[in-house]
């Protein structure tokens, strides 16, 4: 038994108009359809008849960002700086952290806009080598801008130095 064809040419489907029979492929019927965002997609007669596909795709990535909207999307997850700037987060905000007495127990912050990924990258900036670490110039100061500089261990080292680090340790190791 044949199905007689059906003309849907001009029909709205959702956000999908259908244009022209594409094709008959297995039973199905295919239409072109264009969608309100412009983009031109293949759809099977029974989907947009159902109402199973209503959209290019477009509406379920509107769907999503909503969902996830102010949730950080930088796309540098899996960048070293990245970790950089999780280890400052522990280091000065998780009283578990390993060296959390050398920082949080000890007053250090992190500057508000430093809490989005986003705004720490763009006022830091890259390493400039991977012999870089992240260093305060004043070590007593708090992790924000214009108290960040990258410093080699060397450099870093004679930093801790020069503002109360062994005085710190000294104080600590006699508990």
């Amino acid at each position: 038994m044949s199905r007689s064809f059906v003309d849907i040419a001009g029909k709205q489907y959702g956000r999908l108009t259908a244009t022209s029979f594409d094709r008959r492929e297995v039973g199905r019927t295919y239409w072109n359809c264009e969608c309100i965002c412009g983009k031109i997609v293949s759809v099977r007669l029974d989907c947009l008849q159902r109402g199973v596909t209503k959209s290019c795709g477009c509406f379920n990535l509107e769907c999503l960002q909503k969902v996830h909207q102010g949730n950080v999307k930088h796309g540098h997850s899996d960048h070293p700086l990245y970790e950089v700037w999780t280890a400052m987060l522990q280091r000065c905000e998780n009283p578990n952290a390993q060296e959390y007495f050398r920082y949080g127990a000890r007053g250090i912050k992190i500057c508000d806009q430093w809490h989005d990924f986003r705004n720490f990258l763009t006022d830091v900036g890259y390493k400039p080598t991977n012999e870089h670490q992240l260093d305060r110039i004043n070590n007593d100061g708090n992790y924000e801008p214009g108290n960040i500089k990258w410093s080699t261990a060397k450099e870093q080292a004679a930093n801790r130095h020069f503002h109360g680090y062994h005085q710190l340790k000294a104080l600590t190791d006699e508990d």
